[in-house]
């Protein structure tokens, strides 16, 4: 049985809905002529956007290969590498398969730090990384999907915002405004910048308060002036 993997599903960009309702008039035409890529357990690896339209088309039939790997890892490595040959990604999206990439390699991190520790010592309870090991894991995920370091940076900004906001009004715009990045309307540069807005709006910050007012006095007229 086919089934969906929410983690390995975020994952996949999203199409516009010209190239969606495209594929999806083929496949009503034509039917699935390339195969879903599953793994043992039945969960899609490869071809999310495919199978939804054959539910929506109601096709039972769906063709499918099973393919295998050693490990979690393995399988990871390969959803994030079959979706970065994807050529229209825009910048929002390659940052958003950094952002997995990020936490995967967070956790190779942890294991790494964890295999560190001699026989007999006790595991702690938690393991952290340290910030020079999160820098380089941003520098090395920014190459691999094919963004700039601040690229990477501020989408790791934006999604720290999203899980930060408290007001059910904000983060309902920031979701909003990120899913209009990741269907291709709109910037990383925008959504950067509405996720600081909505940030400093719940932090009850302002533009003018967060401009620190000096002041100053002419020489000419001897008054004092404020810049």
């Amino acid at each position: 049985m086919i089934k969906i993997n929410e983690k390995y599903k975020k994952l996949v960009p999203r199409p516009s809905s010209d190239d969606y309702n495209r594929l999806k008039s083929d496949i009503e035409k034509n039917g699935i002529e390339q195969a879903i890529v599953i793994n043992s357990k039945g969960e899609i690896l490869e071809g999310y956007t495919r199978y939804q339209i054959a539910q929506e088309l109601s096709i039972e039939d769906i063709p499918h290969i099973v393919k295998d790997f050693k490990n979690d890892d393995e399988e990871i490595s390969y959803v994030i590498r079959v979706n970065m040959n994807r050529r229209h990604l825009t910048v929002m999206q390659k940052t958003q398969l950094g952002m997995q990439l990020l936490e995967h390699e967070k956790k190779l991190a942890k294991k790494r730090r964890l295999s560190t520790l001699k026989k007999g010592d006790k595991k702690p309870d938690k393991v952290t990384i340290t910030p020079t090991e999160k820098g380089r894991a941003t520098e090395k995920v920014s190459k691999i999907v094919g963004v700039s370091d601040k690229s990477m940076k501020q989408a790791v900004k934006i999604d720290k915002i999203e899980k930060s906001l408290k007001d059910e009004e904000n983060k309902k715009e920031l979701v909003e405004t990120i899913d209009r990045g990741l269907e291709g309307k709109t910037s990383l540069s925008a959504v950067y910048k509405k996720a600081i807005e909505l940030e400093n709006i719940e932090s009850g910050k302002t533009t003018s308060e967060k401009t620190e007012q000096k002041k100053i006095i002419c020489p000419h007229c001897k008054k004092e002036i404020v810049i």
